[in-house]
C-alpha cells in the first residue's frame, strides 16, 4: 500500500457515458467522439438502459447520440478528468441498468441484471468490500441514497451502524470522522439521472471534494468518481466482450462510463487501459492492504494502485467549492489519441455462478432473457508479427534472427488456467498467486516481450476451458530437483507444474516458481526455441527465469506497493542478442549486465555446435561448471527436462 493513501474515497453518479460527458478531453488527446448533437441540461427525459435497450445498443446501434457541453456545463469534472488520471477505456461492469452495476463497485459479482422492485428487493449473502474491511478492522462508512441503496442487498451489512444517508458525509467529514473507506451515493437530482440537471450533482461531487480538502485529506486520499451504467447514451468505442449470457449476448463488459481517479499522490493523464467497474473494489483492496475478495472477477483484475505514486511531489488540490475553475489548457500541438487496445481476453466466457460468503454459489444472473444468437461472440484477431527466435522442432542446431519484440500490441494472447491440486497452498493463496501473475505479465513482462496472457483461478473441480494453458500447483516433485517445469501435452497445448511443497522445502516462494514457469512458457510455448550465439557457436534455449534464477521481486514493488507475492526476474530480450552491448542491463531489475550473461544463482542451457554429440549442457552462474542434460530424453520427450541439483544450487526448467 503506498504510504501516502490512507483512505480512499468512491463516488458513483449515475447513466452517462464516456463521450456523452467528457467530449472536451478531445484536445488533450482522449479517444472522445466530438461533433455530436449538443445534450441541453437538464435533458428533456430518461431513456431505456436497461437490458434489452444494452441488447438493442449492442445490435442495432440504437441509443441517444448526444454529447454535454463539458466546458459550460460540467467545469469541474473537466478540471478533474485533466488534472488527475483520467481511464477512457473504463466501463460499466455489465450491459444493463443500475443495480448490477452497483454490485459489480462494492463486491465484483451480481445475481440480477436487473433493478429489482425496492419495496421487496432480496437479500443475498455476498461478499463485499465493506465486509472485508469490517473483518480486517478497517473503518468504513457506506454513504448510501435512499432505503439504504445499494447496501441493502448485502446481508452481512443489513443494519450495520456503518450504512448511513449521503447526508452525512460532509458532516462527518468537518468534524474528523471520515474512514477509511468511504463509498457515496447520492438521491436524485444529485445523482445527475437523467432528466436531473447534471450540475446539481456535479455541485455535491464538488463541495465533497473540497470538505476532504479543506479537513487536510488531499495528500492522504484517493478518490475515484464513476457512473453506474451507460444511461442509455451513445458511444462510439466498442467494448471487449468478456463474459456472455446463456442466450450468448455480452454481458461484460458494458459500454464506457468516466472513471476519474484523483488525489494528492494520482499521476495524471489519459489512461487507456481497458478496466471495469470490478477495478475499483480492486483496486480499493490493493490500496487499503485488504485481502482477497474470493470473486474472481474483482480478485484477477490487475487494478488501478500503479496510478498512485508515493515518490512524486503531490498536485495542488482542485479549485474550493464555490472558486473559479481554471482548467489548464491543452497541450500543443494537440495529441494524437492511443488506439484502442486490443481487447484483454482471449476468448468470451459464460457468466459465472454468484459466489457466498462462507461456503455455496448462486446460480450464474440471467433473470433478463434476450433473443438466442447463434454463437457466443467473438474476439478480434491480434495483429502484429510475434518475435522471431531459432525455431526448430527439437531444438536442433540452425541459424535464425536475433530476438527481438515487435512495437505496438502484443502479438500473443494466452488463456492461462491455475489450478490448485496442492495441499499446501489454500484456494484463497493461490488465487492471489494468480492475481500476482496477472499483474507481473500485464505490467512488466508483457510490455518487455510482446506477449500477453489472461490468467484465471479455478478450484479444483471447476471446468478447464477447452485449449486453455493449465499452469497446475501441486505439493511434491515428480522429477528430482525440479521444483518445476513446463511442457506440452499431446496435443500440443503448453502446461506447467509447480511443486510447492519442494519449493518451500528449498527455501523459495511457490509464487516465484509459478512466474518462471508461466513466463517461460509464454515465451517459448513448445519447448522449441534457441538463440544463437555465432561468435561462440553455440544455441542457448530460449528461457527467460533460468539466467536470473534467485532475484525474485515483490510483484507490487514497481509501483511502490508491497503485495508479500515474490514473483520471478526475467531476462530482457537484450539478453539474447549477442550484439548488445556489455553494459546494458539485460534483465528487468538490472541485475545482469550484456548478453548470456548469468546472475550468481542463475544457469543456461546450450548446445555446443562445434560438439553437437555431447547434447544439451549446463552452464551455471557460480560454479561455471557443466552438466550433461539427457539430450535423448529431452528430444525424445520435447521437454527442456528439469535440471539436476549440483553443490545445492536449485534449479527450475
Amino acid at each position: 500500500m503506498p504510504a501516502a493513501v490512507k483512505r480512499v474515497v468512491v463516488f458513483v453518479q449515475e447513466n452517462h457515458t464516456t463521450d456523452n460527458y467528457f467530449r472536451a478531453l478531445a484536445p488533450y488527446g482522449a479517444n472522445v467522439a466530438t461533433g455530436w448533437a449538443t445534450t441541453p441540461d437538464p435533458p428533456a427525459h430518461d431513456q431505456p438502459h436497461d437490458r434489452h435497450a444494452y441488447f438493442n445498443w449492442l445490435t442495432q446501434g440504437i441509443a441517444t447520440r448526444s454529447q454535454f457541453d463539458t466546458v459550460g456545463v460540467l467545469p469541474y469534472y473537466l478540471y478533474l478528468a485533466v488534472t488527475g488520471a483520467f481511464l477512457e477505456n473504463h466501463c460499466s461492469g455489465f450491459g444493463t441498468n443500475s443495480t448490477p452495476n452497483h454490485l459489480i463497485l462494492v463486491g465484483g459479482q451480481t445475481p440480477t441484471l436487473r433493478n429489482p422492485p425496492r419495496r421487496t428487493a432480496p437479500v443475498w449473502d455476498m461478499p463485499s468490500v465493506f465486509g472485508l474491511a469490517e473483518d480486517a478492522g478497517v473503518s468504513w462508512r457506506a454513504y448510501a441514497a435512499s432505503g439504504s441503496y445499494p447496501v441493502s442487498f448485502y446481508q452481512q451489512l443489513q443494519g450495520s451502524k456503518n450504512v448511513v444517508s449521503s447526508s452525512h458525509f460532509l458532516a462527518d467529514t468537518k468534524r474528523g470522522a471520515l474512514p477509511s473507506l468511504a463509498y457515496v451515493w447520492h438521491n436524485s437530482p444529485q445523482d445527475e439521472h437523467p432528466p436531473a440537471d447534471v450540475r446539481t450533482g456535479m455541485d455535491v461531487i464538488w463541495q465533497c471534494v473540497d470538505a476532504v480538502v479543506q479537513a487536510g485529506g488531499w495528500e492522504e486520499t484517493v478518490f475515484l468518481l464513476t457512473w453506474d451504467d451507460w444511461g442509455g447514451w451513445d458511444d462510439h468505442v466498442t467494448t471487449p466482450a468478456v463474459e456472455y449470457t446463456p442466450d450468448n449476448v455480452q454481458v461484460a463488459y458494458g459500454p464506457r462510463v468516466p472513471l476519474l481517479m484523483f488525489g494528492g499522490h494520482v499521476r495524471t493523464g489519459v489512461d487507456s487501459r481497458w478496466c471495469s467497474h470490478a477495478s475499483v473494489p480492486k483496486t480499493v483492496l490493493q490500496l487499503l492492504g485488504l485481502p482477497a475478495l474470493g470473486v474472481s472477477r474483482a480478485d484477477l483484475d490487475p487494478g488501478l494502485a500503479d496510478l498512485v505514486d508515493q515518490a512524486m511531489a503531490p498536485s495542488s488540490p482542485p479549485p474550493a467549492y464555490g472558486a473559479a475553475i481554471n482548467v489548464p489548457a491543452p497541450p500543443t500541438p494537440t495529441p494524437a489519441p492511443a488506439p484502442v487496445p486490443p481487447w484483454p481476453v482471449i476468448a468470451s466466457v459464460p457468466v459465472p455462478a454468484v459466489v457466498l460468503r462462507g461456503a455455496g454459489t448462486l446460480p450464474p444472473p440471467y433473470d433478463v432473457k434476450l433473443p438466442a444468437q447463434p454463437a457466443p461472440p467473438t474476439v478480434p484477431v491480434r495483429s502484429g508479427p510475434p518475435p522471431t527466435p531459432t525455431r526448430t522442432p527439437t531444438r536442433t542446431p540452425g541459424p535464425g534472427p536475433t530476438p527481438a519484440p515487435p512495437p505496438g500490441a502484443p502479438a500473443v494472447r494466452a488463456l492461462t488456467v491455475v489450478v490448485n491440486e496442492s495441499t499446501v497452498l489454500s484456494d484463497s493463496e493461490a488465487a492471489q498467486l494468480t492475481q500476482a501473475l496477472q499483474e507481473q505479465i500485464s505490467r512488466q513482462f508483457g510490455p518487455a516481450w510482446a506477449v500477453d496472457a489472461e490468467v484465471r483461478f479455478l478450484a479444483r473441480a471447476a471446468a478447464v476451458p477447452s485449449g486453455a494453458w493449465i499452469l497446475h500447483l501441486l505439493d511434491t516433485s515428480n522429477q528430482a530437483g525440479a521444483l518445476g517445469y513446463h511442457d506440452e501435452d499431446g496435443n500440443e497445448v503448453p502446461y506447467a507444474r509447480v511443486f510447492c511443497q519442494t519449493a518451500r522445502d528449498a527455501g523459495d516462494a511457490p509464487s516465484e516458481v509459478a512466474s518462471h514457469e508461466l513466463l517461460e512458457m509464454l515465451v517459448d510455448p513448445h519447448v522449441n526455441a534457441a538463440a544463437p550465439d555465432l561468435a561462440h557457436n553455440r544455441l542457448y534455449a530460449w528461457e527467460v527465469g533460468d539466467a536470473c534464477q534467485g532475484n525474485g521481486y515483490d510483484v507490487g514493488a514497481p509501483t511502490g506497493r508491497t503485495t508479500g507475492v515474490v514473483v520471478a526476474d526475467f531476462v530482457l530480450p537484450g539478453w539474447m542478442d549477442p550484439h548488445t552491448p556489455a553494459a546494458t542491463a539485460t534483465d528487468y531489475r538490472g541485475a545482469l549486465s550484456g548478453p548470456f550473461v548469468l546472475g550468481p544463482k542463475g544457469y543456461v542451457s546450450y548446445l555446443d555446435l562445434n560438439d553437437v554429440a555431447k547434447g544439451w549442457q549446463q552452464q551455471l552462474g557460480k560454479e561455471r561448471g557443466e552438466l550433461p542434460l539427457g539430450i535423448d530424453e529431452r528430444l525424445t520427450r520435447r521437454r527442456h527436462a528439469a535440471p539436476h541439483k549440483q553443490t545445492g544450487a536449485k534449479h527450475q526448467a
